[in-house]
């Protein structure tokens, strides 16, 4: 076998150079990326998602586990973060998700990646199935009826008789996207087991925090796509800066609306019929 001389060791640097194994460092604060030699497939960014105590507040998380890229935005609501982990920690029974999960979609989606939003409202009441992502479920979890319109609204948009054909899977985590920039953002991100929308009423708990995450991140670049569904995500409009060409709205895909303008919509594939290469590959 030959040897190829050009060939050079793949080197990740480190802000504090420690760790020096064989010339191999990593770097907490970016995120590594994979390119794949066919230039139509999504990068996947991924980096390390940190080991959060289960009896950490979620004040306490929120200080001491801030997401990469997003330092700013959580540290300019310290004090309604703090307010909101107060009203919780007065909840009884069990809060969902886990704590170490209540913000996963921002550290599976950092700030400068970010280039589609789809709002939920908030997290499914049943135990053992929210995963801290809008519409999301851990693996080997029945598929939720309105992820599952979902998906039958992406196969809409990519029928078997094209060139790519959507297969609707069986798994309903929504983790590759969130890898590829979609923003998988609750407008509430806790919600008392058994009880939906239980911190939602009579007003959002969440709404300090969550409209400032969606005016900065839309501020900062108003190319990104926004999924405005439902009535509820739709009251967010206010303090979403994307251009009006960007942000899509449509009724919930509920089995209760979904066949009142949802199904048939096209959002899927408008996003990726204008959006800035790669496109978003939605197959799971």
């Amino acid at each position: 076998m030959s040897k190829n001389n050009n060939l050079k060791p793949i080197i990740f640097e480190d802000d504090e150079e420690v760790n020096q194994i064989i010339s191999v460092k990593i770097k907490i604060k970016k995120p590594i990326i994979f390119e794949d030699d066919e230039k139509d497939k999504p990068k996947i960014s991924i980096h390390p998602y940190p080991e959060i105590d289960d009896d950490l507040s979620i004040y306490e998380v929120s200080m001491q586990h801030i997401p990469p890229s997003w330092e700013e935005e959580f540290n300019s609501k310290k004090l309604e973060l703090k307010n909101i982990s107060r009203l919780v920690d007065k909840c009884k029974g069990d809060i969902l998700p886990k704590n170490k999960d209540i913000f996963r979609a921002f550290y599976l989606t950092q700030k400068p990646n970010v280039r589609v939003i789809i709002l939920g409202q908030d997290p499914y009441p049943t135990l053992g199935i929210p995963n801290g992502l809008a519409f999301s479920v851990n693996d080997n979890q029945d598929i939720p009826k309105s992820l599952f319109n979902i998906y039958k609204e992406i196969s809409n948009c990519y029928p078997e008789t094209c060139n790519t054909p959507f297969k609707i899977p069986n798994s309903g985590n929504l983790e590759r996207w969130a890898q590829q920039g979609v923003f998988l953002l609750n407008t509430c991100l806790t919600v008392p087991a058994g009880n939906a929308g239980g911190h939602t009423k009579p007003q959002n708990i969440w709404l300090p925090f969550i409209s400032h995450i969606l005016e900065s991140v839309t501020k900062s670049n108003k190319d990104i796509f926004v999924l405005l569904w439902g009535n509820h995500a739709q009251s967010m409009l206010p303090y979403i800066k994307s251009r009006k060409d960007r942000i899509l709205q449509s009724v919930h895909p509920s089995p209760l609306s979904a066949y009142r303008g949802f199904f048939g919509c096209k959002h899927f594939k408008v996003i990726n019929d204008n959006i800035t290469p790669p496109q978003i590959d939605w197959q799971i």
